[in-house]
Protein backbone atom coordinates (compact mmCIF):
# COMPACT_ATOMS: atom_id res chain seq x y z
CA UNK A 1 0.00 0.00 0.00
CA UNK A 2 2.84 2.47 0.84
CA UNK A 3 4.67 2.59 -2.31
CA UNK A 4 1.57 2.81 -4.24
CA UNK A 5 0.47 5.33 -1.67
CA UNK A 6 3.64 7.20 -2.45
CA UNK A 7 3.70 7.09 -6.53
CA UNK A 8 0.06 8.88 -6.15
CA UNK A 9 1.96 11.84 -3.80
CA UNK A 10 4.28 12.15 -5.61
CA UNK A 11 2.20 12.64 -9.28
CA UNK A 12 -0.46 14.65 -6.72
CA UNK A 13 -3.39 12.65 -8.05
CA UNK A 14 -5.73 13.71 -5.29
CA UNK A 15 -8.44 13.98 -7.74
CA UNK A 16 -7.95 10.80 -9.08
CA UNK A 17 -7.77 8.78 -5.43
CA UNK A 18 -8.87 11.09 -3.07
CA UNK A 19 -12.15 12.09 -1.66
CA UNK A 20 -13.83 13.91 1.09
CA UNK A 21 -16.50 13.18 3.04
CA UNK A 22 -18.59 15.29 5.58
CA UNK A 23 -20.46 14.52 8.65
CA UNK A 24 -22.93 16.50 10.83
CA UNK A 25 -22.58 17.95 14.27
CA UNK A 26 -25.93 18.64 15.91
CA UNK A 27 -27.58 20.68 18.81
CA UNK A 28 -29.58 18.29 21.60
CA UNK A 29 -32.63 19.89 19.39
CA UNK A 30 -30.76 18.40 15.86
CA UNK A 31 -30.06 21.41 14.18
CA UNK A 32 -27.01 21.23 12.57
CA UNK A 33 -25.12 23.98 12.85
CA UNK A 34 -21.45 22.26 11.35
CA UNK A 35 -19.97 19.71 9.54
CA UNK A 36 -16.61 17.89 9.45
CA UNK A 37 -14.71 17.16 6.63
CA UNK A 38 -12.91 13.42 6.04
CA UNK A 39 -10.50 12.73 4.27
CA UNK A 40 -11.56 9.12 2.30
CA UNK A 41 -9.06 7.35 -0.05
CA UNK A 42 -10.14 4.93 -2.77
CA UNK A 43 -7.89 2.39 -4.92
CA UNK A 44 -9.08 0.46 -7.97
CA UNK A 45 -6.77 -2.47 -6.78
CA UNK A 46 -6.40 -1.91 -2.64
CA UNK A 47 -9.55 -0.69 -1.99
CA UNK A 48 -10.86 1.67 0.12
CA UNK A 49 -7.84 2.36 3.10
CA UNK A 50 -8.63 4.26 6.11
CA UNK A 51 -7.08 7.46 7.32
CA UNK A 52 -5.65 5.88 10.22
CA UNK A 53 -3.38 3.92 7.41
CA UNK A 54 -3.10 6.41 4.78
CA UNK A 55 -2.37 9.75 7.04
CA UNK A 56 0.39 8.71 8.58
CA UNK A 57 2.14 7.68 5.18
CA UNK A 58 1.49 11.43 3.97
CA UNK A 59 3.03 12.25 6.93
CA UNK A 60 6.32 10.83 6.71
CA UNK A 61 6.78 11.04 3.39
CA UNK A 62 6.72 14.67 3.38
CA UNK A 63 3.93 15.06 1.48
CA UNK A 64 1.34 16.54 4.28
CA UNK A 65 1.60 20.13 3.33
CA UNK A 66 0.38 19.96 -0.46
CA UNK A 67 -2.02 17.02 0.89
CA UNK A 68 -3.33 19.04 3.55
CA UNK A 69 -3.91 22.56 1.37
CA UNK A 70 -5.73 20.58 -0.94
CA UNK A 71 -8.02 19.29 1.61
CA UNK A 72 -8.51 22.70 2.79
CA UNK A 73 -9.12 23.97 -0.59
CA UNK A 74 -12.07 21.25 -1.00
CA UNK A 75 -13.29 21.96 2.09
CA UNK A 76 -13.59 26.03 1.66
CA UNK A 77 -15.01 25.43 -2.03
CA UNK A 78 -17.88 23.28 -0.38
CA UNK A 79 -18.32 25.40 2.76
CA UNK A 80 -19.06 28.28 0.09
CA UNK A 81 -21.68 26.24 -1.74
CA UNK A 82 -23.44 25.14 1.52
CA UNK A 83 -23.86 28.70 2.78
CA UNK A 84 -25.87 29.43 -0.10
CA UNK A 85 -28.76 27.27 1.08
CA UNK A 86 -27.76 27.90 5.23
CA UNK A 87 -25.66 30.88 5.87
CA UNK A 88 -25.24 30.02 9.62
CA UNK A 89 -23.70 26.42 8.58
CA UNK A 90 -19.71 26.31 9.28
CA UNK A 91 -17.23 23.49 8.62
CA UNK A 92 -14.27 21.73 10.71
CA UNK A 93 -11.13 20.41 8.83
CA UNK A 94 -8.53 18.01 10.59
CA UNK A 95 -5.09 19.62 10.13
CA UNK A 96 -1.54 17.69 11.39
CA UNK A 97 0.75 18.98 13.73
CA UNK A 98 3.01 19.30 10.95
CA UNK A 99 0.56 21.95 9.26
CA UNK A 100 0.92 23.84 12.23
CA UNK A 101 4.80 24.03 12.94
CA UNK A 102 5.17 25.17 9.28
CA UNK A 103 5.95 29.31 9.69
CA UNK A 104 3.48 30.81 7.14
CA UNK A 105 0.65 28.10 7.14
CA UNK A 106 -1.44 31.08 8.48
CA UNK A 107 -1.04 32.91 5.44
CA UNK A 108 -2.24 29.70 3.43
CA UNK A 109 -5.95 30.02 5.40
CA UNK A 110 -6.20 33.40 4.91
CA UNK A 111 -5.18 33.47 1.38
CA UNK A 112 -7.91 30.52 0.73
CA UNK A 113 -10.50 32.18 2.56
CA UNK A 114 -9.84 35.64 0.70
CA UNK A 115 -10.09 33.75 -2.45
CA UNK A 116 -13.29 32.02 -1.84
CA UNK A 117 -14.97 35.61 0.29
CA UNK A 118 -15.14 33.72 2.74
CA UNK A 119 -15.33 34.84 6.37
CA UNK A 120 -12.32 33.21 8.55
CA UNK A 121 -15.17 32.21 11.24
CA UNK A 122 -16.94 29.60 8.64
CA UNK A 123 -13.46 27.58 9.40
CA UNK A 124 -12.70 25.51 12.01
CA UNK A 125 -9.35 23.79 12.19
CA UNK A 126 -9.28 20.53 14.63
CA UNK A 127 -6.44 19.37 15.63
CA UNK A 128 -5.02 16.53 18.37
CA UNK A 129 -4.72 16.53 21.69
CA UNK A 130 -1.73 15.16 21.22
CA UNK A 131 0.03 18.69 19.91
CA UNK A 132 -0.02 19.46 23.91
CA UNK A 133 2.64 17.06 23.71
CA UNK A 134 4.75 18.14 21.05
CA UNK A 135 8.54 19.53 21.57
CA UNK A 136 7.68 22.21 18.90
CA UNK A 137 4.75 23.62 21.45
CA UNK A 138 5.57 27.09 21.77
CA UNK A 139 5.94 27.29 18.01
CA UNK A 140 2.42 25.78 17.36
CA UNK A 141 0.62 27.98 19.76
CA UNK A 142 1.85 30.65 18.37
CA UNK A 143 0.64 29.74 15.30
CA UNK A 144 -2.75 28.90 16.21
CA UNK A 145 -2.73 32.15 17.85
CA UNK A 146 -2.07 33.84 14.35
CA UNK A 147 -4.67 31.57 12.94
CA UNK A 148 -7.35 33.00 16.01
CA UNK A 149 -6.37 36.36 15.49
CA UNK A 150 -7.58 36.62 11.45
CA UNK A 151 -10.86 34.33 12.78
CA UNK A 152 -10.33 31.18 12.67
CA UNK A 153 -12.01 28.63 15.22
CA UNK A 154 -9.72 25.48 17.08
CA UNK A 155 -11.38 22.48 18.55
CA UNK A 156 -9.49 19.91 20.19
CA UNK A 157 -10.07 16.37 18.47
CA UNK A 158 -10.33 13.17 20.39
CA UNK A 159 -9.96 15.08 23.79
CA UNK A 160 -9.35 12.56 26.66
CA UNK A 161 -7.15 10.04 24.80
CA UNK A 162 -3.84 11.72 25.37
CA UNK A 163 -1.87 12.80 28.56
CA UNK A 164 -2.48 16.48 28.24
CA UNK A 165 -1.01 18.89 30.79
CA UNK A 166 -3.84 21.04 32.17
CA UNK A 167 -1.74 23.66 32.16
CA UNK A 168 -0.59 23.63 28.83
CA UNK A 169 -4.50 23.21 27.87
CA UNK A 170 -4.92 26.54 29.93
CA UNK A 171 -2.87 28.72 26.98
CA UNK A 172 -3.79 26.51 24.26
CA UNK A 173 -5.80 29.09 22.15
CA UNK A 174 -8.85 27.09 21.51
CA UNK A 175 -12.69 27.07 21.17
CA UNK A 176 -13.79 23.59 21.87
CA UNK A 177 -13.14 20.38 23.28
CA UNK A 178 -14.48 17.29 21.50
CA UNK A 179 -14.92 14.06 23.63
CA UNK A 180 -13.58 11.36 22.02
CA UNK A 181 -15.89 8.55 20.92
CA UNK A 182 -14.52 5.75 23.81
CA UNK A 183 -16.20 7.58 26.69
CA UNK A 184 -19.68 7.15 25.13
CA UNK A 185 -18.98 3.00 25.11
CA UNK A 186 -18.24 3.65 28.57
CA UNK A 187 -21.19 5.85 29.80
CA UNK A 188 -22.61 3.91 32.90
CA UNK A 189 -19.05 2.31 33.70
CA UNK A 190 -17.04 5.03 34.42
CA UNK A 191 -17.23 6.92 31.33
CA UNK A 192 -19.98 9.22 33.01
CA UNK A 193 -17.66 10.52 35.53
CA UNK A 194 -15.18 11.20 33.00
CA UNK A 195 -17.61 12.72 31.08
CA UNK A 196 -18.31 15.32 33.52
CA UNK A 197 -14.36 15.57 34.46
CA UNK A 198 -14.07 17.07 31.15
CA UNK A 199 -17.09 19.10 30.75
CA UNK A 200 -15.71 20.98 34.22
CA UNK A 201 -12.31 21.24 32.70
CA UNK A 202 -13.78 22.72 29.72
CA UNK A 203 -16.33 25.08 31.97
CA UNK A 204 -13.21 26.35 33.81
CA UNK A 205 -11.20 27.10 30.22
CA UNK A 206 -14.14 28.45 28.57
CA UNK A 207 -14.07 25.91 26.20
CA UNK A 208 -17.41 24.36 24.16
CA UNK A 209 -17.95 20.54 24.25
CA UNK A 210 -18.92 18.47 21.19
CA UNK A 211 -19.43 14.53 21.89
CA UNK A 212 -18.06 12.02 19.39
CA UNK A 213 -19.36 8.49 18.59
CA UNK A 214 -23.18 9.24 19.32
CA UNK A 215 -24.69 6.15 17.54
CA UNK A 216 -28.25 5.18 19.76
CA UNK A 217 -30.64 7.13 20.90
CA UNK A 218 -30.12 6.32 24.47
CA UNK A 219 -26.45 7.86 24.48
CA UNK A 220 -27.80 10.71 22.97
CA UNK A 221 -30.52 10.72 25.84
CA UNK A 222 -28.17 9.90 28.30
CA UNK A 223 -25.49 12.29 26.93
CA UNK A 224 -28.34 15.24 27.02
CA UNK A 225 -28.77 14.68 31.12
CA UNK A 226 -25.16 14.62 31.85
CA UNK A 227 -25.62 18.32 30.36
CA UNK A 228 -23.72 17.88 26.73
CA UNK A 229 -25.14 20.29 24.15
CA UNK A 230 -23.24 19.02 20.74
CA UNK A 231 -23.12 15.79 19.20
CA UNK A 232 -21.95 14.13 16.35
CA UNK A 233 -22.19 10.44 15.40
CA UNK A 234 -23.78 7.95 12.93
CA UNK A 235 -27.28 8.31 14.93
CA UNK A 236 -27.64 11.76 13.39
CA UNK A 237 -25.55 11.04 10.04
CA UNK A 238 -22.94 8.80 8.35
CA UNK A 239 -20.40 10.74 6.50
CA UNK A 240 -21.70 11.22 3.03
CA UNK A 241 -20.27 12.52 0.16
CA UNK A 242 -20.98 15.99 -0.36
CA UNK A 243 -23.74 15.68 -3.24
CA UNK A 244 -25.81 13.51 -0.45
CA UNK A 245 -25.22 15.55 2.36
CA UNK A 246 -29.15 17.54 4.02
CA UNK A 247 -29.12 20.27 6.15
CA UNK A 248 -32.18 19.12 7.31
CA UNK A 249 -31.82 16.66 10.79
CA UNK A 250 -32.04 12.98 9.76
CA UNK A 251 -33.45 12.17 13.19
CA UNK A 252 -36.39 13.31 15.40
CA UNK A 253 -35.31 13.54 18.79
CA UNK A 254 -36.83 12.56 21.93
CA UNK A 255 -37.79 14.43 24.71
CA UNK A 256 -36.50 12.03 27.33
CA UNK A 257 -36.48 8.19 28.01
Amino acid sequence: MTSVLINILQERDYDDFFHLEYQTIVDEIGGISSIEALSRLTHPQLGNIPPLEFIPVIENTGHIMQFGNWVLEKSIIYIKELRLVDSDITISVNVSPIQLKEEYFYKTVQSLLLKYALPASVLTLEITETVLEDTNYKGIIAQIELLRNIGVNIHIDDFGTGYSSLTRLRTLPANTLKIDRSFVLDMGVQGDGLIKGIMSIAGQFNLDIIVEGVETEEQFLHLKSLGCKKFQGFYFSIPKKSNDVSLSSSFMPSSGY
